[in-house]
């Protein structure tokens, strides 16, 4: 979303010293929506007992999550239900932890403050794990994605260098993701080597971010590789995506930095989805098998 969407571990692009990143995540109002039918508890779930006390007593968790970041999480058609990769993981989770997932609906750069307020149990909506975020909220690891740009299809900034073919272009971001200072970065790069600078556009979501670029707006958004992949597929032919050289990082599940125990219990339940194949044919239901991990890690960012 993300979000878009993003951040990876040092992710130092090309010419310049200006460091690029892109995970798209979006926004949205705050409200409630409700889960999959399959989010419900399974009474033989394995880990119930690794949760703290009171979530197990309560028997449910509330996840906050902006369905605005197709495959990993979207509005059905009715608008009523949360669907995607994530709802489907949590389901899982949910499962092995014996616990109902409850998911609310908020926009993205309300996630941390939420998680800080103790509104909800946890976040999950294509957030990158990094170094920053750390600080204040624990991350739960379940993802790998790099960044990259959606540009039209058959524009010359496909072979071009990176960053210097942004300068002087109309770019789009989200709000509220890490990308914004990453183009920052790239942005002030173009200017110390002489160049216009960026022409940086804010967008609460991807799509609209995309939408815009279709209408001539702006000319190029740039976010994840997920992100990315999936406008390039909805826009049939209109857009293309360019890898923007950096590593992957991860994609995590936050919590709230008092909540270590719940997340130690999340970590513990998705490993186990892990070694079993239920994550892996998960992810393969949305073609996004490629971001795979392998070891579910607590604040993997850094290390």
């Amino acid at each position: 979303m993300t979000p878009t969407s993003t951040p990876r571990r040092a992710r130092a692009l090309a010419a310049a010293t200006a460091t690029l990143a892109a995970l798209t995540v979006l926004a949205a109002g705050c409200d409630a929506v409700s889960a999959p039918k399959n989010a419900s508890p399974d009474s033989t779930g394995t880990a119930s007992g690794e949760l703290p006390a009171d979530v197990r007593a309560r028997g449910y968790l509330t996840v906050a999550t902006d369905p605005t970041y197709p495959p990993f999480e979207t509005l059905s058609d009715d608008q009523k239900t949360i669907v995607g990769l994530d709802p489907d993981l949590l389901a899982a989770i949910g499962k092995q932890l014996g616990v109902e997932i409850r998911f609310e609906r908020a926009g993205f750069d309300s996630l941390i403050p939420g998680l800080r307020a103790g509104r909800y149990d946890l976040a999950v909506s294509g957030m990158t794990d990094t170094v920053e975020r750390q600080r204040e909220v624990t991350f739960v690891d379940y993802f790998d994605a790099g960044g990259a740009l959606v540009v039209p299809a058959g524009d010359p900034v496909t072979t071009d260098q990176l960053p210097d073919a942004l300068c002087g272009h109309r770019v789009g971001v989200q709000t509220g993701t890490i990308t914004v200072g990453f183009s920052e970065k790239a942005s002030k790069a173009c200017q110390a080597a002489g160049h216009e600078a960026i022409d940086l556009q804010m967008f609460p979501s991807v799509p609209g971010s995309v939408l815009a670029m279709g209408s001539g707006r702006i000319d190029y958004v740039w976010t994840d590789s997920v992100a990315a992949a999936t406008q390039v597929k909805n826009g049939k032919g209109r857009f293309t995506s360019i890898d923007d050289g950096t590593e992957p990082a991860p994609t995590g599940m936050a919590f709230p930095k008092e909540s270590a125990d719940l997340a130690r219990a999340v970590q513990g339940a998705l490993q186990k989805l892990v070694d079993d194949g239920t994550y892996r044919a998960i992810l393969d239901r949305y073609g996004l098998g490629q971001g795979a991990v392998t070891k579910v890690e607590v604040d993997g960012a850094g290390h």
